[in-house]
Protein backbone atom coordinates (compact mmCIF):
# COMPACT_ATOMS: atom_id res chain seq x y z
CA UNK A 1 0.00 0.00 0.00
CA UNK A 2 1.69 3.21 -0.74
CA UNK A 3 1.88 5.61 1.72
CA UNK A 4 0.82 9.89 0.94
CA UNK A 5 4.14 11.41 0.83
CA UNK A 6 3.04 14.60 1.95
CA UNK A 7 2.21 12.66 5.44
CA UNK A 8 5.38 10.84 5.19
CA UNK A 9 7.42 14.16 5.14
CA UNK A 10 5.33 15.93 7.70
CA UNK A 11 5.18 12.88 10.20
CA UNK A 12 8.91 12.09 9.62
CA UNK A 13 9.74 15.73 10.32
CA UNK A 14 7.74 16.88 12.99
CA UNK A 15 7.07 13.88 15.11
CA UNK A 16 10.52 13.55 15.99
CA UNK A 17 11.28 16.74 17.37
CA UNK A 18 11.65 18.01 20.55
CA UNK A 19 8.13 20.37 20.13
CA UNK A 20 6.29 17.14 19.81
CA UNK A 21 7.59 15.71 22.69
CA UNK A 22 7.28 19.14 24.76
CA UNK A 23 3.71 19.01 23.76
CA UNK A 24 2.56 15.29 24.58
CA UNK A 25 4.30 16.27 28.18
CA UNK A 26 2.63 19.53 28.54
CA UNK A 27 -0.63 17.72 27.72
CA UNK A 28 -0.40 14.91 30.15
CA UNK A 29 1.13 17.11 32.96
CA UNK A 30 -2.06 19.47 32.78
CA UNK A 31 -4.14 16.58 32.83
CA UNK A 32 -2.28 14.71 35.81
CA UNK A 33 -2.86 18.03 37.82
CA UNK A 34 -6.32 18.35 37.40
CA UNK A 35 -6.83 14.89 38.09
CA UNK A 36 -5.20 15.18 41.26
CA UNK A 37 -7.57 18.26 42.20
CA UNK A 38 -10.59 16.73 41.30
CA UNK A 39 -8.91 13.71 43.48
CA UNK A 40 -8.20 15.78 46.34
CA UNK A 41 -11.48 18.15 46.08
CA UNK A 42 -13.26 14.69 46.40
CA UNK A 43 -12.10 13.34 49.27
CA UNK A 44 -12.00 16.60 51.31
CA UNK A 45 -15.67 16.72 53.01
CA UNK A 46 -17.24 19.83 54.23
CA UNK A 47 -17.00 18.28 57.67
CA UNK A 48 -13.52 17.78 57.68
CA UNK A 49 -12.90 14.22 57.54
CA UNK A 50 -10.89 12.83 54.49
CA UNK A 51 -13.72 10.30 52.90
CA UNK A 52 -13.14 9.28 49.48
CA UNK A 53 -16.44 9.81 47.10
CA UNK A 54 -16.41 6.74 44.81
CA UNK A 55 -19.79 7.92 42.89
CA UNK A 56 -17.81 11.06 42.49
CA UNK A 57 -15.62 9.16 39.80
CA UNK A 58 -18.27 9.35 37.38
CA UNK A 59 -18.78 12.40 37.43
CA UNK A 60 -14.74 13.40 37.38
CA UNK A 61 -14.33 11.20 34.26
CA UNK A 62 -17.08 13.06 32.27
CA UNK A 63 -15.05 16.55 33.12
CA UNK A 64 -11.86 14.72 31.89
CA UNK A 65 -13.26 13.45 28.86
CA UNK A 66 -14.44 16.88 28.33
CA UNK A 67 -11.70 18.39 29.00
CA UNK A 68 -9.54 16.25 26.54
CA UNK A 69 -12.46 16.86 23.39
CA UNK A 70 -11.88 20.92 24.52
CA UNK A 71 -7.97 20.53 23.96
CA UNK A 72 -8.81 19.71 20.16
CA UNK A 73 -9.91 23.28 19.67
CA UNK A 74 -6.48 24.47 20.96
CA UNK A 75 -4.34 21.92 19.31
CA UNK A 76 -5.16 21.62 16.16
CA UNK A 77 -5.84 25.13 14.84
CA UNK A 78 -1.87 25.93 15.93
CA UNK A 79 -1.17 22.90 13.82
CA UNK A 80 -3.32 23.25 10.61
CA UNK A 81 -2.91 26.92 10.55
CA UNK A 82 0.73 26.40 8.49
CA UNK A 83 -0.72 23.30 6.17
CA UNK A 84 -0.98 25.36 3.31
CA UNK A 85 -0.86 28.86 4.40
CA UNK A 86 2.83 28.44 5.70
CA UNK A 87 3.87 26.42 2.18
CA UNK A 88 2.94 29.71 0.66
CA UNK A 89 5.19 31.60 2.74
CA UNK A 90 7.60 29.37 2.29
CA UNK A 91 7.43 29.45 -1.68
CA UNK A 92 7.14 25.60 -1.92
CA UNK A 93 3.26 25.52 -2.82
CA UNK A 94 3.33 26.50 -6.55
CA UNK A 95 6.30 23.48 -6.88
CA UNK A 96 3.98 20.93 -4.81
CA UNK A 97 0.97 21.73 -6.92
CA UNK A 98 2.87 21.81 -10.58
CA UNK A 99 4.20 18.40 -10.12
CA UNK A 100 2.20 15.24 -10.30
CA UNK A 101 0.69 15.19 -6.63
CA UNK A 102 -3.05 15.85 -6.62
CA UNK A 103 -4.44 18.94 -4.94
CA UNK A 104 -6.73 16.40 -2.80
CA UNK A 105 -4.07 14.24 -2.01
CA UNK A 106 -2.23 16.93 -0.73
CA UNK A 107 -5.17 17.99 1.52
CA UNK A 108 -5.82 14.41 2.64
CA UNK A 109 -1.47 14.17 3.48
CA UNK A 110 -1.74 17.07 5.26
CA UNK A 111 -5.36 16.60 7.46
CA UNK A 112 -3.50 13.05 7.97
CA UNK A 113 -0.61 13.99 9.79
CA UNK A 114 -2.90 16.49 12.31
CA UNK A 115 -5.38 13.47 12.76
CA UNK A 116 -2.64 11.40 13.62
CA UNK A 117 -0.80 13.92 16.06
CA UNK A 118 -4.04 14.59 18.21
CA UNK A 119 -4.40 10.78 18.35
CA UNK A 120 -1.06 10.38 19.67
CA UNK A 121 -1.67 13.18 22.25
CA UNK A 122 -5.18 11.81 23.52
CA UNK A 123 -3.96 8.14 23.62
CA UNK A 124 -0.76 9.36 25.53
CA UNK A 125 -3.48 10.64 28.43
CA UNK A 126 -5.66 7.32 28.59
CA UNK A 127 -3.04 5.99 31.21
CA UNK A 128 -4.36 9.04 33.35
CA UNK A 129 -8.38 8.70 32.77
CA UNK A 130 -7.89 5.06 33.59
CA UNK A 131 -7.39 5.99 36.99
CA UNK A 132 -10.72 7.49 37.65
CA UNK A 133 -12.40 4.14 36.48
CA UNK A 134 -10.56 2.18 38.78
CA UNK A 135 -13.10 2.16 41.34
CA UNK A 136 -16.22 2.21 38.83
CA UNK A 137 -16.03 1.09 35.11
CA UNK A 138 -17.90 3.29 32.58
CA UNK A 139 -20.31 1.86 29.67
CA UNK A 140 -18.75 0.09 27.29
CA UNK A 141 -20.91 1.78 24.71
CA UNK A 142 -20.04 5.44 26.19
CA UNK A 143 -16.64 5.01 25.81
CA UNK A 144 -16.84 4.11 22.13
CA UNK A 145 -18.96 6.82 21.31
CA UNK A 146 -17.05 9.14 23.01
CA UNK A 147 -13.68 7.70 20.94
CA UNK A 148 -15.87 8.39 17.62
CA UNK A 149 -16.60 11.38 18.92
CA UNK A 150 -12.54 12.43 18.91
CA UNK A 151 -12.28 11.10 15.88
CA UNK A 152 -14.51 13.11 14.23
CA UNK A 153 -13.90 16.21 16.60
CA UNK A 154 -10.57 15.73 15.19
CA UNK A 155 -11.56 15.73 11.39
CA UNK A 156 -14.12 18.30 11.68
CA UNK A 157 -11.85 20.92 13.41
CA UNK A 158 -8.84 19.62 11.35
CA UNK A 159 -10.92 20.63 8.16
CA UNK A 160 -11.93 23.71 9.47
CA UNK A 161 -8.50 24.70 9.72
CA UNK A 162 -7.19 23.41 6.50
CA UNK A 163 -9.94 25.43 4.87
CA UNK A 164 -9.05 28.61 6.48
CA UNK A 165 -5.33 28.28 5.93
CA UNK A 166 -5.92 26.91 1.87
CA UNK A 167 -7.81 30.59 1.40
CA UNK A 168 -5.91 32.82 3.80
CA UNK A 169 -2.54 33.83 2.48
CA UNK A 170 -0.54 34.11 5.95
CA UNK A 171 -0.51 31.34 9.19
CA UNK A 172 -1.23 34.37 11.54
CA UNK A 173 -4.50 34.93 9.67
CA UNK A 174 -5.18 31.38 9.07
CA UNK A 175 -4.68 30.52 12.94
CA UNK A 176 -6.54 33.84 13.50
CA UNK A 177 -9.98 33.07 11.55
CA UNK A 178 -10.05 29.28 12.37
CA UNK A 179 -10.24 29.95 15.91
CA UNK A 180 -13.37 32.42 15.27
CA UNK A 181 -14.72 29.98 13.44
CA UNK A 182 -14.83 27.60 16.58
CA UNK A 183 -15.87 30.28 19.09
CA UNK A 184 -18.66 30.98 16.95
CA UNK A 185 -20.01 27.11 16.26
CA UNK A 186 -19.24 26.62 20.31
CA UNK A 187 -20.17 30.07 21.95
CA UNK A 188 -22.06 31.33 19.15
CA UNK A 189 -24.74 28.30 19.27
CA UNK A 190 -24.88 28.73 22.73
CA UNK A 191 -25.90 32.64 22.71
CA UNK A 192 -28.27 32.07 19.93
CA UNK A 193 -30.04 29.83 21.86
CA UNK A 194 -30.38 31.93 24.68
CA UNK A 195 -31.51 34.50 22.64
CA UNK A 196 -34.18 32.40 20.84
CA UNK A 197 -35.20 31.60 24.56
CA UNK A 198 -35.93 34.93 25.19
CA UNK A 199 -37.97 35.53 21.55
CA UNK A 200 -40.01 32.50 22.81
CA UNK A 201 -40.70 34.07 25.88
CA UNK A 202 -42.04 36.97 24.04
CA UNK A 203 -43.63 35.00 21.71
CA UNK A 204 -45.54 33.36 24.54
CA UNK A 205 -47.00 36.30 25.54
CA UNK A 206 -48.16 37.48 22.16
CA UNK A 207 -49.97 33.98 21.02
CA UNK A 208 -46.94 33.92 18.28
CA UNK A 209 -45.74 30.83 16.47
CA UNK A 210 -42.45 29.31 18.60
CA UNK A 211 -39.21 29.82 16.17
CA UNK A 212 -37.14 26.05 16.87
CA UNK A 213 -34.82 26.12 13.93
CA UNK A 214 -32.05 27.77 15.77
CA UNK A 215 -31.78 23.95 17.54
CA UNK A 216 -30.21 22.71 15.23
CA UNK A 217 -27.48 24.66 14.99
CA UNK A 218 -26.77 22.76 17.63
CA UNK A 219 -25.65 19.45 15.07
CA UNK A 220 -22.75 21.33 13.71
CA UNK A 221 -21.51 22.24 17.64
CA UNK A 222 -19.27 19.09 19.32
CA UNK A 223 -19.93 20.31 22.48
CA UNK A 224 -23.66 19.65 22.76
CA UNK A 225 -22.80 16.28 21.59
CA UNK A 226 -20.53 15.67 24.15
CA UNK A 227 -22.90 17.53 26.51
CA UNK A 228 -26.02 15.11 25.58
CA UNK A 229 -23.72 11.52 25.58
CA UNK A 230 -22.60 12.34 29.07
CA UNK A 231 -25.44 14.05 30.63
CA UNK A 232 -28.67 13.42 28.14
CA UNK A 233 -30.00 10.77 29.94
CA UNK A 234 -29.29 11.48 33.68
CA UNK A 235 -29.95 15.09 33.19
CA UNK A 236 -33.16 16.30 30.88
CA UNK A 237 -33.05 20.05 31.88
CA UNK A 238 -29.27 20.62 30.12
CA UNK A 239 -30.75 19.45 26.83
CA UNK A 240 -33.35 21.36 25.93
CA UNK A 241 -31.97 22.14 22.68
CA UNK A 242 -32.33 18.41 21.69
CA UNK A 243 -35.71 17.89 19.54
CA UNK A 244 -38.08 15.39 21.29
CA UNK A 245 -38.34 13.44 17.98
CA UNK A 246 -34.63 13.74 17.64
CA UNK A 247 -33.89 12.64 21.00
CA UNK A 248 -33.02 8.72 20.27
CA UNK A 249 -30.85 9.50 17.78
CA UNK A 250 -29.03 12.86 18.43
CA UNK A 251 -25.99 11.84 18.69
CA UNK A 252 -25.18 9.77 15.47
CA UNK A 253 -26.91 12.41 13.52
CA UNK A 254 -24.75 14.92 15.49
CA UNK A 255 -21.74 12.96 14.12
CA UNK A 256 -22.95 12.53 10.91
CA UNK A 257 -23.43 16.16 9.96
CA UNK A 258 -20.20 17.14 11.32
CA UNK A 259 -18.60 14.14 8.62
CA UNK A 260 -20.30 15.88 6.47
CA UNK A 261 -19.23 19.35 7.06
CA UNK A 262 -15.81 17.93 7.27
CA UNK A 263 -15.87 16.21 3.73
CA UNK A 264 -17.24 19.35 2.21
CA UNK A 265 -14.74 21.47 3.35
CA UNK A 266 -11.74 19.27 2.25
CA UNK A 267 -13.29 19.40 -1.30
CA UNK A 268 -13.63 22.83 -1.49
CA UNK A 269 -10.44 23.14 -0.11
CA UNK A 270 -8.81 20.72 -3.29
CA UNK A 271 -11.10 22.77 -5.51
CA UNK A 272 -9.26 25.90 -4.23
CA UNK A 273 -5.71 24.42 -4.61
CA UNK A 274 -6.82 22.93 -7.50
CA UNK A 275 -7.40 25.96 -9.74
CA UNK A 276 -4.52 27.66 -7.98
CA UNK A 277 -2.31 24.79 -9.19
CA UNK A 278 -4.29 25.26 -12.82
CA UNK A 279 -3.89 29.02 -12.88
CA UNK A 280 0.17 28.48 -12.03
CA UNK A 281 0.20 25.83 -14.51
CA UNK A 282 -1.44 26.86 -17.43
CA UNK A 283 -2.33 30.69 -18.08
CA UNK A 284 0.10 32.03 -20.09
CA UNK A 285 2.36 35.14 -18.09
CA UNK A 286 1.97 38.77 -19.70
CA UNK A 287 5.09 39.31 -21.44
CA UNK A 288 7.00 42.54 -21.99
CA UNK A 289 7.96 43.90 -25.29
CA UNK A 290 11.38 44.31 -25.46
CA UNK A 291 12.70 47.85 -27.06
CA UNK A 292 15.38 48.90 -28.92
Amino acid sequence: MRINPVYLKDLKLNVRSIKFALLIFTYNLCFGIAIILFLYIGMHKGNGQLAFDYESCEQMYSLISGMELVSIFFIVPALTAGAVAGEREKHTLDLLLTSKLKALHFICGKMAYVVTVVFVIIISGFPLTTVLTVTRSMPAKLELQFLILLFVTSLYVTSVGIFFSTIKNSTISAAVWTYVFLILITVGTIVLYNLNGYMREDMRIHNANEFSGIYYMFLLNPLSTYVYMFFGSRQSGIVEWVPAFMQSDWIEFSIFIQMLTSMTLIGISSYVLKMHGFKKSFLPKSRKRKTL
